[in-house]
């Protein structure tokens, strides 16, 4: 008799709890909106610890790992095909050359586990970036924007790729790998090298891209090539005299082999005799377009 009612009372039970995580998004996007929109800092500020307070408190709960927060567009929500972690990312802009980021793993069980993480970006020095292993109270904050998993003989890997507004001037991708170890996350791994040459001193952690905030860059994983790309990139002068990048139209790379992130110095290998261009509206034929595509 006591399973009946437990069966009868189950549906009103999940219902209630999908009510509460509903109530609990909507108060996130209202966080989400002061935060992308507030003129004020200290109310952008207050806005985004509120949204890591709330996460925390509700990613804690059994039942959260499968309420997909979709509506919840001021934060990035990634989590890799497996589906055995979720990971949110969010950006608080604090004035015109700094910026902090926050973010959370919630990683799944009956009562899923959760990591906060701390962004300690200024205290890691640019030319150590690539070469640091750090932790979620050392974690190198960035908005996320993709994630990768792939196998190795040490286990599972996650590539974890992000953006950071760096400074006003120059902006920053990167690309690194995220692990668990004692149940721990990790961020950083020895596994991206500059050739195939067997030489673990010439490995990097985590693969980072300075670019002028005057473009845009690729650095992302291909899945049709097989193949994680990214613009190359050229050093320059802006207009007060201070070095930038900018892309030169070329792609580079790296590729899996072995366990390992190789570098590929050239990705596409085909040049044209002039800019590639999309087949003209019209091109010469009769056509019951006008000039902009658009239905006689």
């Amino acid at each position: 008799m006591k399973q009946i009612i437990l069966l009868l009372l189950l549906p009103c039970l999940v219902s209630a709890q999908q009510i509460q995580f509903q109530d609990v998004e909507r108060q996130l996007i209202d966080f989400g909106i002061t935060l992308l929109t507030d003129t004020l800092p200290a109310e952008r500020t207050l806005a985004a610890e509120k949204i890591k307070i709330t996460l925390t408190e509700t990613l804690d709960q059994a039942g959260s790992f499968e309420y997909p927060f979709d509506s919840l567009t001021s934060v990035s929500i990634l989590e890799p095909k497996d589906k055995s972690f979720r990971i949110f990312t969010w950006q608080l802009y604090e004035d015109i050359d700094k910026y902090k980021y926050f973010g959370v793993i919630q990683v799944a069980g009956k009562k899923p586990t959760v990591h906060v993480l701390d962004d300690q970006s200024e205290a890691v020095a640019a030319e150590d970036l690539p070469y640091e292993v750090l932790t979620k109270d050392s974690w190198y904050g960035a908005l996320y924007y993709n994630i990768k998993e792939y196998k190795t003989k040490a286990g599972k890997r996650y590539l974890l790729f992000g953006a950071d507004g760096y400074r006003f001037f120059t902006k920053r991708k990167l690309v690194e790998v995220l692990y668990f170890e004692n149940d721990q996350p990790v961020f950083g791994d020895a596994t991206f090298f500059p050739s195939e040459e067997d030489r673990p001193d010439l490995a990097f952690y985590r693969f980072v891209l300075n670019y002028s905030a005057a473009t845009s860059i690729r650095l992302n994983y291909d899945d049709y090539l097989n193949i994680l790309i990214h613009d190359n990139l050229l050093p320059t002068n802006n207009e007060y005299g201070e070095e930038t990048f900018l892309p030169d139209g070329s792609y580079r790379g790296f590729e899996f082999k072995k366990g390992r992130w190789i570098a590929v110095e050239k990705i596409f290998h085909h040049t044209w005799d002039e800019a590639p261009r999309p087949e003209p509206i019209l091109n010469g034929r009769k056509s019951n377009k006008d000039l902009f595509g658009n239905d006689d």
